[in-house]
């Protein structure tokens, strides 16, 4: 039978291999191990009392009766939040995102005033908001609205290299609480040549200078005018000039004969049309439809159709692309939000959508924009710029387009376009769009024309001021 193991611990012995000394340093090493086992025991024992004791305290700050608050809920997102900012990285008390504005975005009045600097109230909290608006430019254009006569007027400004928006001024006579500056159902008319130019030039090299063929009056668009003949009665005319003048014609048969439906398309999409813009307070997609059809496609290349649609907004936003390299910015009018603390939780940033044309190409369609101001169909509109004290110290490009809705009961006029300093970077874009009743008013080449007059007054008005200073 085994004898039954023992289970306490051997005491220990020496071996016979051992020496006095070497069993007393045995016995030393153990006692010091038990020791710091002892010593590990305690503190554990006290780390945990501890604990246990911040813990009864947490709770009871908190408010529970003895439920622990809950620590799985995540924390706000803060969309595109400054992290260098130290009070940007702060837990947030409202949840900000690009595109849910929903306070601001319900509340007309701000709508309809656009403020450079909001409070609103969410959950019972207090936020202010101060926007990108250019506060003394804001006012000019809101005061010098026609409320009367136009069923609709929009004038947007934009910072081209940013998308800051720095005016947004509207007035809707049908429906007040409404600001058409956001609208996306507009018919883009003669504005979508800037696309069709656009890739003419980079896919076909085209040039300012290189020659069309059009029969025909230069506004109307007849199936006849768009046989790839030439006769005794045809007009030749440049690119330039047929961008400058508006000639229907000429750009339908870039539409059928150069540039196929997946190129208008792809650069109309590259431009913005047909795309989602994210903005703070929501922006519709502005309207695309192209098909193989040649006639339709004569149509969407020149502009001649109710069907491609865009907003004041998003007009801006071309011209800034054209100004800006091809870089098709993100459109932005929040700056900063701070809560009751003072506590920054929401701070905009500077964002491209898109690469929509070559930096070359941005040049021709500069050129082409410029020439609508000296001998196109803005020179009424800017009549005597070159001998204005502000205007002549500007570079000014732009576009038209009109368009009258099915029941011809409202005209759609459109200007956008730019302006830059002479041999230097400040430059704003801009895009005006009047909806004319049953009587015309003021048209938006003459908005425009005073919009930046009124920019550039006061910018050089500050620059003359810090040199004296």
């Amino acid at each position: 039978m085994k004898p039954e193991l023992s289970k306490e611990k051997p005491i220990l012995t020496p071996s016979p291999r051992q020496t006095w000394q070497d069993y007393q340093a045995e016995l030393k090493r153990q006692n010091i191990r038990k020791r710091h086992t002892r010593g590990l025991v305690r503190w554990v024992i006290s780390l945990l009392v501890l604990a246990a004791s911040l813990y009864g305290l947490s709770v009871k700050i908190d408010g529970f009766s003895g439920t622990p608050k809950d620590f799985s809920k995540p924390k706000p997102n803060l969309a595109r939040s400054d992290l260098s900012d130290p009070q940007a990285n702060k837990t947030a008390d409202l949840d900000i995102k690009k595109n849910n504005w929903t306070a601001l975005a319900k509340n007309a009045s701000f709508l309809k005033e656009m403020r450079p600097q909001w409070t609103f109230y969410q959950d019972g909290k207090r936020f202010s908001v101060e926007t990108t608006l250019n506060a003394s430019l804001q006012r000019f254009l809101n005061d010098k609205l026609d409320r009367k006569l136009p069923k609709q007027v929009a004038i947007v400004v934009v910072e081209p290299s940013t998308g800051r928006i720095l005016a947004l001024a509207g007035h809707d006579r049908i429906n007040p609480a409404n600001n058409p500056c956001l609208k996306s159902d507009f018919p883009a008319a003669s504005i979508f040549k800037i696309v069709t130019a656009s890739a003419a030039v980079e896919k076909h090299n085209f040039n300012p200078e290189t020659s069309f063929f059009y029969n025909g009056q230069k506004h109307t668009l007849y199936k006849s005018q768009l046989k790839n003949t030439k006769n005794k009665y045809s007009h030749r005319i440049t690119l330039r000039d047929s961008f400058a003048q508006s000639v229907n014609p000429v750009f339908g048969k870039l539409g059928i004969y150069h540039l196929d439906m997946s190129e208008i398309e792809n650069y109309a999409r590259a431009f913005g049309f047909g795309e989602e813009i994210g903005f703070e307070l929501g922006m519709s997609r502005s309207g695309l439809f192209v098909s193989e059809e040649p006639y339709h496609l004569a149509e969407v290349a020149s502009g001649f159709n109710r069907k491609t649609t865009l907003s004041p907004l998003h007009g801006a936003l071309i011209a800034s692309a054209v100004l800006n390299g091809g870089k098709l910015m993100s459109p932005s009018l929040i700056d900063r939000v701070t809560n009751g603390k003072g506590e920054t939780v929401y701070r905009g940033q500077t964002s491209q959508i898109s690469q929509a044309i070559s930096p070359n190409t941005a040049s021709v369609l500069s050129d082409l924009m410029q020439a609508t101001i000296r001998s196109g169909t803005s020179r009424r509109a800017f009549s005597g710029y070159r001998y204005d004290r502000v205007l002549s110290k500007l570079i000014i490009g732009g576009k038209t387009g009109s368009i009258s809705n099915v029941t011809q009961t409202s005209k759609y006029d459109w200007f956008v376009g730019f302006a830059k300093e002479k041999g230097r970077a400040e430059s704003i874009a801009i895009s005006v769009l009047v909806v004319h009743g049953e009587t015309l008013s003021r048209k938006a080449g003459s908005y425009a024309r005073m919009a930046i007059k009124a920019y550039y007054e006061e910018y050089f008005n500050g620059k003359n001021s810090n040199r004296r200073s």
